[in-house]
């Protein structure tokens, strides 16, 4: 009887890799992201939960180190089955540097497949040897498994026809495309389309706007039951929340707070009345299906985040504000080549997760972007935010794939309530095609 066959490991490049996230976390979450590293990459199932720990203290938005990680791992009832903390210490302290990090990443990857690969050879020599297998079925079950491991997806791959008939019937029948994602701005949907797999741009200047619009778009995404993150890299989420309160409610907070001090200035009734709507405004924002992070800077932890919840349930929408301020792993010479390399990635992920996403771009009183000009190059859909000295603003379509250019959206600016909105008296075009 032949001796139990032993899967292919390598548990010293395994301590490098989690040691690599401590001494390098960005390079090596960007590097473990293009490689496809995760957590069941590992073979020792220690591995696996430290690793697994690593990764929620840094998406939690925590500095990684010794103390937060065992913090963790008790606080989950691992520690000990991890080996405790002189283990810990050991893989912390395991590699003096990171010089060979790719490689032993590699390594990982490597003996995952090769696992994979006797896993799935097994499984199926069992099936093959039943009587009566179907063969056809059997030959088609291990393609998929096959192709899975090779990280090619044909399952959902549609034919021409496919998408032919797909295009005929919604078109034939006066549908939306099945990509389509509305804001919810009437003003705006008619005239701008906006795509699932779409990188779409909102630029102003300071204080022109564009904060407040992207906030509006998202607010009213998750109103109609879409699933999103809004990152904020400039304001606070609670500052982010006050926002979505002021807009959901038609009330901002000052003027709630103003008006529940000063009660006898107005009538009872009109002040319950008020509050009642800022309350119900309040609980909208409770139920948004939306996370709003104020605890990242690098492109990297966005990818991360929106990866793993993508994973739960997946994304319609993702929106960043602003790029000008995000950050990313590797050397960059100058400042215009980062963000260049960071709008460039974004539409790429938008295309890989068929998920909207939106960012917030900073450009200066001439109209152009600050560090990057080819940012509008990389975006599907461009949204300019113009602002005169009466803080007049025109909000105006520069860019899309589908529709008219250089036309401006007729949208109203409240600044009580930081909310671009619909005018009351507005009428749907009927030449917007």
């Amino acid at each position: 009887m032949s001796a139990p066959l032993t899967l292919p490991n390598d548990l010293d490049a395994e301590k490098a890799v989690i040691c690599s996230l401590f001494k390098a976390p960005d390079e090596t979450i960007q590097l473990c992201s293009r490689l496809k590293l995760t957590e069941t990459s590992f073979h020792h199932p220690a591995h696996t939960k430290i690793w697994k720990a690593a990764s929620e203290v840094i998406n939690e938005g925590q500095l990684l180190d010794f103390l937060s990680l065992a913090t963790k791992l008790r606080d989950q009832g691992n520690l000990e089955k991890c080996g405790g903390a002189a283990n810990l210490t050991d893989i912390i302290t395991f590699m003096p540097t990171v010089v060979n990090m790719q490689r032993y990443a590699e390594i990982v990857v490597e003996k995952q497949r090769l696992r994979a690969i006797i896993l799935i050879c097994e499984q199926y020599a069992r099936q093959a040897a039943d009587i009566g297998v179907d063969t056809d079925a059997i030959t088609a079950e291990l393609q998929r498994d096959v192709n899975n491991l090779m990280g090619v997806k044909q399952d959902d791959e549609q034919t021409n026809r496919d998408v032919v008939m797909e295009t005929l019937g919604e078109v034939m029948n006066g549908k939306d495309d099945t990509n389509l994602i509305k804001t919810g701005i009437q003003a705006m949907d008619d005239l701008l389309k906006m795509y699932r797999y779409d990188l779409a741009i909102v630029a102003g200047a300071t204080s022109s706007g564009k904060s407040a619009l992207v906030c509006n778009m998202a607010v009213s995404m998750a109103l109609t039951g879409n699933r999103g993150i809004y990152f904020s890299l400039e304001m606070s989420k609670k500052q982010v929340i006050k926002r979505m309160m002021a807009d959901t409610s038609g009330h901002s907070p000052e003027f709630v707070r103003k008006i529940s001090k000063q009660t006898s200035l107005f009538k009872t009734d009109k002040v319950t009345k008020i509050q009642q709507e800022f309350v119900d405004g309040a609980k909208m924002v409770i139920d948004f299906n939306m996370r709003i992070i104020d605890s990242v800077n690098y492109l990297e932890q966005v990818l991360a985040i929106c990866r793993a919840e993508h994973a739960k349930s997946p994304l319609d929408f993702i929106v960043i504000d602003y790029v000008q301020i995000m950050g990313c792993a590797g050397k960059f010479e100058r400042r215009q080549l980062q963000i260049a390399y960071i709008t460039r990635t974004l539409k790429m992920f938008a295309k890989e997760l068929n998920c909207l996403t939106i960012i917030a771009s900073q450009v200066n009183k001439s109209g152009e972007a600050r560090e990057a000009g080819d940012i509008e190059q990389d975006a599907s859909a461009v949204v300019m935010i113009t602002c005169d000295e009466q803080d007049v603003k025109t909000v105006t379509i520069k860019k899309q794939r589908e529709g008219q250019r250089y036309i401006p959206i007729p949208l109203e600016w409240s600044p009580c309530n930081t909310k671009f909105h619909t005018p009351k008296d507005y009428v749907t075009p009927t030449n917007n095609f």
